[in-house]
């Protein structure tokens, strides 16, 4: 007859176990929990980054095609866009702060306005600066700060490696490497669409 009741050597190490059990199934729910957790938010950020970002570039752009066009000294509506830019740029003091490079520089201004400002809050107000006071602005620089602008945001949102993630987790094929010479191979019929 085989002995059925556990010694207290063997209560122990059972108990032993299951505490293992138990705690390594804690530690895997709190991994997951709080990777899902950090994603969301990391997520949530760069939406209202890039909902921030189209509101400027959108502006930028509204701009350079009318000084293009050569109406931008005339527009009706230019203290309009001249005070959406600026309203934009204080609002990206909040995704951009200051940068307290030196103690104390700044610091007779209001907090939000301590220390040296962000660049991409530089490529934003040199614009507007640009648009304010030229009578017709320079088009090359305000490309170049457009672009400036787009770049930095571009290089913290890493779309590269967002799609990555994105085609990851919804199993969908985002081609991240097809160029047109690439996509004209495979679609010769497409030339007259770009070449005419």
């Amino acid at each position: 007859m085989t002995n059925i009741f556990l010694t207290t050597e063997d209560k122990i190490q059972l108990l032993g176990i299951l505490i293992t059990v138990v705690l390594t199934v804690i530690g895997g729910l709190y991994a997951v929990l709080t990777n899902t957790k950090k994603y969301e938010l990391t997520e949530e950020y760069k939406r209202e980054l890039l909902a921030w970002y189209s509101d400027v570039v959108e502006i930028m752009m509204l701009v350079i095609h009318y000084a293009e066009t050569k109406k931008w000294r005339n527009h009706p509506n230019r203290v309009e866009i001249l005070a959406k830019i600026s309203l934009l740029a204080e609002c990206g003091r909040f995704y951009f702060p200051n940068i307290n490079e030196k103690e104390g520089y700044g610091k007779e201004k209001p907090a939000a306005y301590q220390g040296v400002r962000h660049i991409v809050l530089e490529f934003v107000l040199f614009f507007y600066e640009e648009i304010k006071t030229a009578e017709e602005p320079d088009l090359n620089r305000l490309w170049k700060l457009e672009r400036g602008f787009t770049s930095y945001v571009f290089q913290v949102i890493n779309p590269p490696k967002r799609n990555k993630t994105y085609s990851n987790y919804l199993q969908i094929n985002l081609k991240e490497n097809e160029t047109l010479g690439e996509y004209l191979q495979k679609n010769e019929k497409e030339k007259e669409t770009f070449f005419g």
